[in-house]
This record gives C-alpha cells, sequence and structure tokens, in this order.
C-alpha cells in the first residue's frame, strides 16, 4: 500500500523516524536523528522536551498533544504580537503622513489669524499689560 500523498514537509521526517523506531533503534535516537535531519531550532526544542517527557515515564501520546497545543497557541501569541506591532507601525506612518502636515497647516492658519488679530489692536493697548519681549507685528 502507498502511503497516503504528504500534505505536511515534515510528513517524510515523520516517517523515516517511525522506520528507524520500527527497526529497532529506540525512539530517543530516532528522535534526535529526525532533530538532526530536519535543522529547525523550535523542532529541535520540542524534541528535547518529549524526550525529557519519555525520560520522565509520559506517555508519548499525551506528550505529543500536549506539545501541539502549546505550539499552536506559541504561534497564536506570535501572530497576536506581529499583529499588534503592525498596527503600531501604520499608525506611526499616518501620524506622519496625514496628522504631520495637518498639524502644520492648522499652526500656518492659526499664525495668520493671531497676526491679524494683533495688528488690529492699537499698539499701546496691545503693550500695557504685557511685558513681552517680542511683537506680533513683525513676523
Amino acid at each position: 500500500m502507498e502511503p497516503p500523498e504528504l500534505f505536511n514537509p515534515l510528513d517524510e521526517e515523520i516517517l523515516k523516524t517511525g522506520k528507524d523506531i520500527a527497526t529497532g533503534n529506540s525512539v530517543v535516537f530516532a528522535l534526535t536523528q529526525m532533530s538532526e535531519r530536519i535543522g529547525s531550532e523550535k523542532i529541535s526544542k520540542i524534541i528535547l522536551l518529549i524526550i525529557s517527557g519519555l525520560k520522565a515515564g509520559g506517555n508519548i501520546s499525551e506528550l505529543l498533544e500536549e506539545t501541539a497545543a502549546s505550539m499552536r497557541e506559541k504561534e497564536f501569541i506570535e501572530k497576536r504580537a506581529t499583529s499588534n506591532i503592525l498596527m503600531y507601525v501604520i499608525f506611526i506612518f499616518f501620524a506622519i503622513g496625514v496628522g504631520a502636515p495637518v498639524l502644520f497647516a492648522l499652526s500656518s492658519i492659526l499664525v495668520e489669524v493671531i497676526v491679524s488679530l494683533s495688528s488690529q489692536v492699537p499698539s499701546g493697548a496691545a503693550t500695557a499689560g504685557l511685558n513681552t519681549p517680542f511683537s506680533f507685528n513683525e513676523i
């Protein structure tokens, strides 16, 4: 009977590991060899956790289920962190691209309004109550 079509990139390695175990190699040795063949840091850490659980007397099916659940949770957390960072990046670019020009335009209009209002106030009344070292008339 032919093996089903490989849907997962790890299927081939898992089949090799299963053959190693079926031919008499220990589970620990076969898993270690699989980890070395794959060369992924995440998978190496997972396999080390599984080996530690086996040495402590754990059930391999429970260990695999728990490991899969924790990996899914970790992947979800990583995706959530990535989306949060992306949201901040979008906000910063929006603030730079839209917010800053709008504030600059408003400040230009505000300066024009202040200059026009200060030109309408008589010069003696404008400086009577204020001892400022500058004048709005010379902007």
